[in-house]
């Protein structure tokens, strides 16, 4: 019901943005809650971080203002750069590192693949630098939740896996929340952003090729014998989820956690739908269950983690 009167308004901006059909049932839902309010507001509003047209942004010492009208902090700003830095840098050491053992192994197309994505890593992680600099912040500690995202992926020994998870698993879900960093402070820095968005930029050669080879190994049915493949998926796909979880309070004060919230969930999904379209069946709403439930068990591992800490302490 809510769907159909929501429609008319909605389906001609998802169709603007190409929004694929299997995320519109998570966009009815975020606008569904604001229905009995202000609906309307509520399309806008979800619409202003897809879409930021010719408006500027406002930069001062103490607070980032998007061209949307959301006001962030300064010192929000530099946790949230910060966890960026932290991935690049670690995924850029993980990679470089890939690269040496595929050239041991001696698999040159893999060894080539990963030294790119090592080298464009490293290239965001300078230009997240520049603008850090800019703002006149430094580089912070990264917290549990996202050391655990990487140590996770420093540990995938399998060369399939390895081609699989840089290229789907982890890429896709930061690209989303990455390009909207990218999106949304551009016009209000663009000095600084400029090369952040080279850097962000389309999928190129090397990037489709590392699809296409995902697409070769699962259509190979090497990578679904494997019982643990998606077990692995899920779990990685977890600590993402529960990475975002951990700055969600920034967005609380800046008064956007649901539209985080459905970004993150949208972010979750796209892979899963991607290694679908490659053929891995799944029951989606099954797998978004257990991706969730290990969402709970590892806030309770590191609940009683830092408990422990403290009593040491």
């Amino acid at each position: 019901m809510i769907e159909k009167v929501l429609r008319p308004v909605v389906e001609p901006i998802l169709k603007k943005y190409n929004i694929p059909e299997w995320a519109k049932p998570y966009i009815y839902e975020y606008l569904s809650e604001e229905l009995q309010s202000n609906p309307v507001a509520a399309i806008k509003r979800a619409a202003s971080f897809i879409e930021i047209g010719r408006k500027k942004g406002i930069i001062t010492k103490s607070y980032v203002m998007l061209p949307n009208g959301v006001k962030f902090d300064i010192d929000s700003i530099g946790h949230l750069l910060s966890m960026f830095l932290y991935g690049e840098e670690r995924i850029y050491a993980t990679e470089a590192r890939w690269a040496e053992e595929a050239a041991a192994a001696r698999l040159p197309e893999y060894a080539a693949h990963f030294h790119y994505l090592g080298e464009k890593d490293i290239r965001h992680a300078r230009a997240i630098k520049n603008l850090m600099a800019g703002l006149g912040k430094r580089a912070e500690p990264p917290n549990e939740a996202i050391k655990d995202v990487f140590d996770f992926i420093d540990n995938v020994k399998d060369w399939d896996e390895r081609i699989i998870t840089s290229s789907i698993i982890l890429n896709q879900p930061y690209s989303v929340m990455g390009m909207l960093l990218y999106r949304t402070f551009y016009p209000a820095s663009s000095e600084f952003m400029r090369n952040f968005g080279k850097a962000m930029g389309s999928v190129d050669e090397h990037e489709r090729w590392g699809m296409e080879e995902s697409a070769r190994i699962l259509s190979s049915g090497s990578v679904a014998a494997n019982g643990s493949f998606m077990d692995n998926a899920e779990n990685l796909l977890a600590l993402v989820h529960l990475s975002i979880d951990s700055k969600m309070k920034i967005a609380r004060r800046a008064g956007i956690d649901r539209e985080i919230k459905l970004l993150r969930d949208i972010s979750i999904l796209y892979p899963l739908h991607t290694l679908q379209e490659m053929g891995v069946r799944m029951d989606m709403d099954a797998e978004m269950k257990s991706i969730r439930k290990k969402v709970e068990s590892y806030k309770s591992l590191h609940a009683k983690t830092n408990t422990k800490r403290e009593k040491k302490g």
